[in-house]
């Protein structure tokens, strides 16, 4: 059975401080620091407190009564008597015995515009934003009024707290096709821009003319089906090409436009407008759990994505929930159409239909995708190794999540005393992963050389490392230091030909990045191959008195090495010859060792960041490839041999 994880009920807060703070309305609309989370009620109190990828969210409180109704959404009737009023104007017109009989039903659609609306739904108190009942009651789409969905209700309710979180500049949605977004987003733009003043609110594309599409087969409908209390003074044709503008039209300032019997009406135009322009690729990095000093994410943006199975045009129930799993019992849409299969299984079949066309399959995770993984799949013509076997091992692992195949985690030396035995401990919050934990006979294992340390374990593994010199950089950015350990194939209780250890992270400091890998290669017992242009790491092993455990290069003997690979070890990334080696590595290992091996199974690589990582490696431009270049030295650490130049003896150092 499926098991949603895009939203969850939480208690970040004691009961009796939400209850403390209700009692005497002291919570406050927007970001509250103190509790670390975004409040959506204006009243002064919270209900239900909701985390939508690692945002966490208070909704208002529930109403006190309610009527269940159709215990499902449904649109409103606009009452006869108001739908022939087009403008303000004409509204004006009217008796004052009958704008008093409907001032109270406008009060209140601008009162659920303005808080939002709850209703019953499938036996559940439900509520939406009122940017959300704008989209539902108020918005004309292609079929007439929108479905109520429950992934744009969570969609509208993230969006509401970007709004409202002054830390954000935005959104950055990641989404499946046929989603609605693109409704969804017009009817936001209309409903901004007519309570906006001195605004200006555009469309982008990536072409022009989709852009155009969107504004003149979505935005402007919108706006045309907006009642007439909701509709500012508009300047221009009523089907606009190019503009939508809320502003007073000089055509109307005139003393008998403007006059209503014996009043005068004061014209106030917004003075805003909606456009559309063209735009090219972008990307940016907009993670919630990522924020400087001041709060924000790196974009400024925060980041949503809605796995396909909640928004999937045919598998969403009448009440607007999606059927994930295979129904039981009889499930209908809201057409009055029987759902006969949850879409999970349709998704795996559409799938298992596809695997022998892996580009045809890259299309189908881009446009209905599970994992954002799936969402940026490159076609197999743009990566140098082989694509299909590296999705296959990224869709093995995918379904493997759950189970404790990777455990995340720290190195520490025994008791804090450095250069004794050093200690793995899981923590979530630990730098690195880890598959393979070596019984207590291989652990922290090593020989002694005319006084020096080496490796014990060299014959069963390697590690490859991509070091950084600078703790810090200019923008706070900077590449990421990598460390991945290798298994070779070996007698030993250790699964073979197998990464069993990736780091990727960028520490406060380079000296703590240098300690990490010390305590891997000590706690493994294996070498490590670094490159040799950014010496800090290799040097700091040498300080430490573990030179020999610095690996020297493979293809040199060690008559030909420089005074500074003598020194401290390493190999150079500067020859093309070297470059294409280490291309070349991984290459192999994909073949061998990557996606499906033998029919049934699976190769034996855990890592999802380093195989996306692999699937995009440019050889040219290497720099910002920081899992590729450690990995890539790890599978050449274990295959040294395949380097050596004529008359190698077999030695890390002389």
């Amino acid at each position: 059975m499926y098991e949603q994880s895009l939203v969850k009920t939480v208690e970040p807060i004691k009961l009796t401080t939400v209850h403390r703070y209700n009692k005497s309305k002291k919570w406050k609309y927007g970001y509250n620091k103190e509790h670390d989370l975004i409040v959506l009620s204006k009243t002064g109190q919270i209900g239900e407190i909701i985390e939508i990828q690692n945002l966490v969210i208070a909704l208002p409180p529930e109403p006190k009564n309610l009527n269940k109704g159709l215990n499902k959404w449904a649109v409103q009737e606009y009452p006869k008597e108001l739908k022939n009023i087009k403008s303000i104007f004409d509204w004006q017109t009217y008796p004052d015995e009958f704008k008093n009989k409907w001032e109270s039903y406008i009060d209140e659609e601008f009162n659920r515009r303005d808080n939002g609306y709850w209703f019953y739904n499938k036996g559940k108190r439900t509520y939406i934003t009122g940017t959300h009942y704008m989209y539902l009651q108020w918005s004309k789409i292609d079929v007439g009024n929108p479905d109520y969905r429950e992934a744009n209700r969570l969609f509208f309710i993230f969006w509401e707290a970007c709004k409202v979180d002054t830390r954000c500049y935005g959104m950055c949605y990641l989404k499946n096709r046929r989603s609605g977004f693109s409704f969804m987003a017009s009817g936001e733009t209309v409903n901004q821009a007519t309570i906006s003043s001195d605004a200006r609110f555009g469309i982008l594309s990536k072409s022009g003319s989709d852009a155009k599409k969107m504004f003149t087969d979505k935005v402007v409908p919108i706006s045309l089906n907006y009642p007439f209390f909701f509709k500012p003074i508009q300047d221009g044709m009523d089907r606009p090409k190019t503009e939508l503008a809320y502003r007073v039209p000089a055509s109307k300032l005139t003393r008998k436009s403007i006059q209503s019997q014996e009043e005068r009406i004061q014209l106030e135009g917004l003075d805003t407008t909606i456009d559309w322009k063209n735009t090219g690729d972008n990307s940016l990095d907009s993670d919630v759990t990522k924020r400087n000093n001041n709060g924000q994410t790196k974009s400024g943006l925060y980041s949503l994505f809605i796995p396909m199975e909640w928004n999937y045009e045919g598998f969403i129930d009448e009440y607007g929930q999606p059927v994930f799993n295979t129904p039981e019992e009889k499930a209908i849409d809201p057409h009055g159409d029987s759902i006969e299969v949850g879409v999970i299984d349709y998704w795996e079949n559409e799938v298992d239909g596809l695997k022998q066309d892996q580009d045809a399959l890259n299309e189908y995770y881009r446009q209905f995708p599970r994992t954002t993984d799936h969402a940026f799949r490159d076609e197999s013509k743009n990566s140098i190794f082989n694509l299909a076997k590296i999705y296959e091992q990224v869709d093995y692992n995918a379904d493997l999540r759950n189970t404790n195949t990777v455990t995340r985690g720290s190195f520490q030396w025994e008791n804090g005393v450095k250069d004794t035995k050093v200690v793995f401990m899981p923590n979530p919050s630990g730098r690195f992963n880890v598959s393979w934990v070596p019984g207590l006979n291989l652990q922290n294992k090593y020989t002694v050389k005319n006084g020096i340390k080496y490796p014990g374990n060299e014959h069963v593994g390697a590690f490859g490392c991509d070091s950084y010199d600078i703790s810090g950089t200019t923008d706070g950015r900077g590449s990421k230091g990598a460390l991945h350990g290798l298994t070779k194939f070996t007698m030993e209780d250790a699964p073979p030909s197998t990464f069993f250890l990736e780091y990727i992270a960028r520490p406060q400091t380079a000296e703590i990045f240098f300690e990490d890998v010390l305590m891997a290669c000590v706690f493994y017992g294996m070498p490590i191959l670094a490159e040799n242009n950014k010496p800090r790491l290799l040097y700091h092993f040498k300080r430490r008195g573990y030179r020999g455990y610095s690996m020297n290069r493979p293809d040199r003997l060690w008559n030909k090495l420089s005074i500074t690979e003598k020194e401290i070890g390493g190999i150079p990334n500067s020859s093309m010859d070297m470059k294409q080696a280490h291309a070349a590595a991984i290459e192999m290992y994909i073949e061998n060792h990557v996606g499906v091996i033998t029919e049934g199974e699976y190769g034996t690589m855990y890592f999802n960041d380093t195989l996306n990582d692999w699937s995009k490696f440019d050889m040219n431009n290497r720099t910002k490839y920081d899992a590729s270049i450690s990995s890539g030295l790890a599978i050449m650490a274990c295959h040294k041999d395949l380097y050596k130049p004529i008359g190698y003896t077999s030695k890390i150092i002389k």
